[in-house]
């Protein structure tokens, strides 16, 4: 899956990539998840990959942010296990003016559309699920605390709904307090925000802690039935990295 092929003509700056890895706790324990991304900055924006992938199931996002401030975004989730789509890409385009143009197939069926224009209301911030993109849209909501905005996802509440998985998912969400914080990453302390989050699927004791630049550093939360989640930042490569500038 690429957005853009693979370029040798000088168009892309010869910068580092920055690499980096979360790890997801249930209780305490790590469990088999695997979330990985790489952040390359380019002449013309910011192209970001992240990947995740849990036992029989993945989700691979990849997106580039211009400089005019469009997105281009495509996912691909893959699935071995029973009674969820074995795959299905969907795509979300997000003009400079804050439209969004949305694309989806299942199963290789025939590629469905939806498209959500600006409205009079605030527009709302495009979030493609992945942690490493999460900080961008917190930031903001940080910023109009205790506002809400809304926020567009791609739909992964059920993957055993198969029409709906993946489809154009908008709602208000925000930062219900703020409190300064520290956070462990590499044995590092860094300075953070501790952010209590509302909205979507995190209704109640959401609590993210974000870097002053937009970077996602650990998110908790409560699911009934399993437990108490813990996902972390572990390892980083490269420049460090500032979501709130792309």
């Amino acid at each position: 899956m690429s957005l853009v092929p693979p370029r040798h003509d000088g168009s892309v700056t010869p910068t580092t990539p920055t690499r980096g890895r979360y790890r997801y706790l249930l209780n305490g324990a790590e469990i088999p998840v695997t979330e990985t991304f790489t952040i390359e900055q380019q002449v013309r924006g910011t192209s970001v990959t992240s990947a995740r992938s849990a036992p029989g199931t993945e989700l691979r996002v990849e997106a580039r942010y211009s400089l005019e401030g469009g997105v281009e975004c495509a996912l691909e989730w893959t699935s071995e296990l029973d009674g969820m789509a074995a795959r299905v890409v969907a795509s979300y385009s997000v003009a400079p003016d804050g439209s969004i143009a949305a694309r989806w197939s299942t199963n290789d069926a025939a590629e469905r559309t939806e498209t959500i224009p600006v409205g009079s209301g605030p527009v709302p911030m495009f979030f493609p699920l992945m942690r490493v993109f999460s900080g961008r849209s917190l930031a903001k909501l940080v910023a109009v605390a205790p506002q809400p905005l809304p926020v567009l996802v791609p739909d992964i509440r059920d993957p055993k709904n198969v029409d709906a998985f993946l489809t154009p998912l908008l709602g208000d969400r925000f930062a219900a307090s703020v409190a300064a914080g520290s956070c462990l990453v590499d044995d590092a302390a860094h300075p953070c925000d501790v952010v209590d989050y509302r909205g979507g699927s995190y209704d109640s004791d959401a609590t993210v802690y974000l870097d002053n630049g937009g970077l996602l550093l650990r998110y908790t939360w409560p699911q009934e039935g399993a437990g108490e989640w813990d996902v972390q930042l572990c390892e980083i490569e490269g420049p460090w990295p500032t979501p709130s500038q792309w």
